[in-house]
C-alpha cells in the first residue's frame, strides 16, 4: 500500500502571484491539487465567501483546512459543504467560522470539526459502516435553519462529541435519530440543546427505531433524551438540566 505523504498549502483569496505547488488563491483548485493518497494540511490566510461545495474526488486522501482561529469560510446556499465519500478523511480545525446548508456522509470516511468556534450547518450521516464524524475540542455547532445540528440516518456509523457545544435549529434537537442505533453515539463533557428548550429534548428519534447511546457529564436544557432512548451510562449519570442553559 502507497505511504501517505505530508504537505502544507497556504490559500487566501487576497494572493495576487501564487507559488505553484503550495500557493493558492481558490479553495477547490487547492484541493483539486491533491493527489490521490496524499495528507495534506491547507492553511488559510484569509476568509472565503460563497464558497462552492468542496468536491473531493481523489481517493484516500486525508485533508486538514486550518483556519488558524482567524478565518472563516462561508458556503453557497442550495448545496452542501462537502458530501464524504468512502475512504477520505476531512478535518475542519480551528476555524472561526464555517456556514453551510449541510454536509453529506455518505461512504466509509471520516469527518472532524475540532475546534469550530462558530458552525452553523447541519451533518447528515446517511451512509457508512465505518463512517466516523467527531466534534470535539470547543466546537460550537448550531443546526442550519429548521433542521437538526446532527441526522442519523444509517445504523453503522459512528458519532463521537466531546467538550463541545451542539444546538438544534429552530424547533428542532440536536442529534435527531431516524434509524436503529445501537452504542453507536458517545457523548461527554459537552453541552447539548434542543432550541426550543423545556419540554424539548435534545435527542429524540422516529418513533420506529431503538437507539441506545452513551453519554455522560452532559448539560442540557431538558432532559438529554426520554425513556425512549437508553444511556447505557448509567441512566446518565452526571449530566445536568436546566432551562437556563443557553452556552
Amino acid at each position: 500500500m502507497a505511504q501517505l505523504s505530508e504537505k502544507i498549502f497556504f490559500c487566501s483569496p487576497e494572493f495576487h502571484e501564487v507559488q505553484p505547488q503550495h500557493e493558492y488563491n481558490d479553495l477547490e483548485r487547492c484541493i483539486d491539487a491533491i493527489p490521490a493518497w496524499d495528507k495534506v494540511t491547507i492553511k488559510l490566510l484569509g476568509d472565503f465567501a460563497d464558497q462552492g461545495t468542496l468536491q473531493l474526488t481523489e481517493d484516500n486522501i486525508q485533508l486538514t483546512i486550518d483556519g488558524g482561529n482567524q478565518f472563516a469560510i462561508d458556503f453557497k446556499t442550495g448545496g452542501p459543504i462537502v458530501q464524504m465519500d468512502a475512504s477520505k478523511t476531512l478535518k475542519f480545525v480551528d476555524m472561526k467560522r464555517i456556514r453551510g446548508d449541510a454536509i453529506t456522509i455518505r461512504g466509509d470516511s471520516n469527518f472532524y470539526l475540532n475546534n469550530v468556534l462558530n458552525c452553523v450547518t447541519t451533518i447528515d450521516i446517511v451512509e457508512g459502516k465505518y463512517a466516523n464524524v467527531y466534534i470535539i475540542n470547543n466546537t460550537h455547532m448550531w443546526g442550519f435553519e429548521r433542521n437538526p445540528a446532527i441526522g442519523i440516518y444509517n445504523a453503522d456509523s459512528k458519532l463521537h462529541i466531546r467538550n463541545s457545544f451542539i444546538m438544534g435549529g429552530e424547533r428542532c434537537p440536536a442529534l435527531y435519530f431516524n434509524t436503529d442505533s445501537d452504542g453507536k453515539v458517545k457523548i461527554k463533557n459537552s453541552v447539548i440543546l434542543h432550541c426550543e428548550g423545556a419540554g424539548n429534548y435534545p435527542v429524540e428519534r422516529n418513533n420506529d427505531v431503538f437507539v441506545g447511546i452513551h453519554a455522560y457529564n452532559c448539560a442540557g436544557n431538558e432532559m438529554l433524551c426520554s425513556n425512549r432512548i437508553v444511556n447505557y451510562i448509567n441512566t446518565g449519570i452526571g449530566n445536568v438540566v436546566n432551562q437556563e442553559i443557553n452556552f
